[in-house]
């Protein structure tokens, strides 16, 4: 209803107004980044003109309500208006997009952005954003061996997570810039009782990743299965400093034959890209990968109902052809 009332207001959309109306239309249908960059582009080409007189306006009282009835009442330009709701919605529904779009665009493009945000829409995606923490809570996802208790601090642009298990405790404070999703949550540890400081820090930089890339919630929550696994003894990639890959969900398994540090496979490939080099993280020496050993017949073969009777002896098969190397990681976990 919004989205036609904006039409009717502004009459014949032009080439800009079409491109943006259709982003937002399709934001629910999927994740087109290119169309969503565009979306971005179309609502600075707006408001770019405009700006000085929308932050005389009292734009956020809109956002969340009909734009429709706004149009009628302050005779704000419908343009304009568009834009900046479209952008409120991209930025509440679309964090990362924004992070990526802001760290792409132009210095001035990416500085006008964050004055739209804090001086036109006053603040109102990071009050929208931890307003949808507050009310969604965390209580999907438990564990009987650890406590997780979250508080949001409306005011302070903060969400606290505590994390205790066997004795152990530690904080993680989230906070959020008034010009957020353009600028990056930062995450500090706080009270932390029974884990050291290197393991605190290390937590809170995965954390900070996972920040970046998703919601809050399901930032917390993966963050929250990490440190359980550690506390189960599963040790975490020494690239990502994470247990579970962040996209693949898998564990750390390719591990180096010279110092026995475990990683993703993925993140080793990154590595081996970005330093040019196919030398362990760890120990700089040639990565070499364990090869997982072999079984014997008596382990592969089912367990018999009767162990008096010998099992058949096996059928001689021809020689297989030499296997290929072993590929190094999974194809399934590169993006």
């Amino acid at each position: 209803a919004d989205v036609l009332g904006i039409c009717g207001a502004c009459g014949s959309p032009k080439t800009d107004q079409g491109v943006l109306l259709r982003a937002v239309v399709d934001l629910d249908v999927g994740e087109d980044d290119p169309l969503i960059s565009r979306a971005f582009d179309a609502c600075m080409a707006i408001v770019s003109a405009s700006l000085p007189a929308l932050k005389r306006r009292p734009v956020d009282k809109c956002i969340d309500g009909p734009c429709s009835a706004y149009l009628k009442k302050h005779q704000a330009e419908p343009a304009s208006l568009l834009a900046c709701w479209a952008l409120h919605r991209l930025c509440v529904s679309r964090a990362a997009e924004a992070r990526r779009w802001g760290a792409a665009a132009r210095p001035r493009d990416a500085e006008r952005a964050r004055s739209l945000v804090v001086d036109v829409l006053k603040e109102t995606p990071v009050a929208k954003a931890l307003s949808i923490v507050a009310r969604e809570g965390f209580g999907d996802e438990t564990n009987p061996d650890s406590t997780l208790k979250v508080k949001v601090a409306s005011r302070a642009r903060t969400v606290t997570a505590q994390y205790e298990r066997d004795e152990c405790l530690i904080e993680m404070v989230l906070s959020y810039d008034p010009a957020f999703p353009f600028r990056s949550v930062s995450v500090s540890f706080g009270l932390h009782q029974g884990i050291d400081e290197k393991k605190a820090r290390r937590w809170a930089l995965r954390l900070r990743a996972a920040a970046e890339t998703t919601t809050a919630k399901r930032a917390v929550l993966d963050w929250r299965k990490d440190v359980d696994l550690e506390f189960d003894g599963v040790e975490p990639c020494p690239v990502c400093y994470g247990v579970l890959h962040p996209k693949s969900k898998k564990l750390p398994h390719l591990e180096c034959a010279t110092c026995h540090n475990k990683f993703h496979a993925s993140c080793l490939a990154e590595w081996f890209q970005k330093s040019h080099k196919h030398t362990c993280v760890v120990c700089q020496t040639e990565f070499v990968a364990v090869k997982a050993p072999r079984r014997s017949y008596s382990e592969r073969r089912p367990a018999s109902s009767d162990d008096d009777v010998p099992p058949p002896p096996p059928v001689a098969a021809p020689a297989p052809p030499p296997a290929p190397p072993a590929a190094l990681y999974d194809e399934d976990e590169l993006d």
